[in-house]
């Protein structure tokens, strides 16, 4: 068997199908089902053979990480990257990654934040703005975070509503 590697740790192998069963071949048709069974080969000399059958073993790959500290240092985030936050309104959003990264004094800066809504003072989305973490926001709803609304009318944030 040979080995595929794939970024993230996950692997898959690839097994030769001859060790397997031949049922569900094309030719299997021209046979009886006892014959099948039994693994016999097809009853007529001049069939072509069966072509190699090939099996995909995969095996499970984990995105699991213990806390969020371990996450973001694992995840490549650097300054300026752009970062998509799911959610809608204070529920669904990671709030604890996103506390992590706000509290890192070192961390990412100049981010570019996509999400539906800027969230609320002092919880999740806010908490980046509070550290001074986002410089350009792509949303449809602002209207609840009072340091978005200061850095906007200030011109530290730029703003894309969609």
């Amino acid at each position: 068997p040979s080995s595929i590697h794939l970024v993230g740790g996950a692997s898959m192998s690839l097994v030769d199908g001859s060790h397997g069963s031949s049922r569900g071949s094309p030719h299997d048709l021209r046979r009886s089902p006892r014959a099948i069974h039994r693994g016999e080969p097809p009853l007529l000399a001049n069939n072509p053979p069966a072509p190699q059958r090939r099996y995909i073993h995969h095996v499970e790959m984990t995105k699991l990480c213990p806390d969020a500290k371990t996450a973001l240092s694992l995840s490549g985030l650097k300054s300026g990257d752009t970062i998509a936050v799911g959610g809608f309104g204070l529920g669904g959003t990671p709030e604890t990654l996103l506390n992590e990264l706000a509290s890192r004094e070192d961390g990412p800066t100049d981010l570019t934040v996509a999400s539906l809504t800027a969230g609320v003072d002092d919880f999740g989305l806010g908490r980046l703005f509070e550290a001074g973490k986002v410089k350009r926001m792509i949303s449809s709803y602002v209207g609840e975070n009072k340091n978005f609304e200061h850095m906007f009318f200030t011109g530290q944030l730029e703003v894309e509503l969609v």
